[in-house]
């Protein structure tokens, strides 16, 4: 699948023309609306996830191959509309706290194994690799 999904993609690419190379590979040709990151498409899934390098595209741009799991895809971005200051303005509250919090987190778990290995370092802790299991790093 991978492989086939690299040919239609390179010659997608060569022609300049999605249609006529799914045409002549025999591939189904399909369309969406406007989707953003957290937008499931069919065949793909959620789009920042499956294909996160699609919201890289210009418009008219064609994609390399994107395993999409079951299927593959390629995809030529039609359209793209960037937030209006509006809506920035809107969400700007909000998204300054989702990326606190996430440096936070980031932060704080950079600190736990920091101190995790300095206290191994010490004997302070040990670890009981029995009880841990087989295949875990570190026992």
């Amino acid at each position: 699948m991978s492989q086939k999904t690299a040919e239609l993609a390179a010659k997608a690419k060569a022609m300049n023309d999605l249609a006529k190379a799914a045409k002549e590979a025999g591939a189904t040709l399909k369309t969406s609306d406007l989707v953003g990151p957290s937008d499931q498409v069919p065949d793909l899934g959620q789009v920042e996830q499956a294909a996160p390098q699609l919201f890289d595209l210009t418009v008219g741009q064609i994609s390399g191959p994107i395993d999409a799991q079951r299927t593959g895809v390629v995809a030529k971005l039609v359209d793209k509309q960037e937030p209006s200051a509006d809506e920035i303005a809107k969400n700007f509250d909000q998204m300054r706290e989702q990326l606190r919090d996430q440096r936070q987190s980031d932060a704080f778990s950079v600190f736990l194994s920091g101190v995790m290995d300095e206290y191994k370092k010490q004997g302070r802790i040990r670890v009981n690799a029995k009880a841990q299991g087989p295949g875990i790093p570190g026992t």
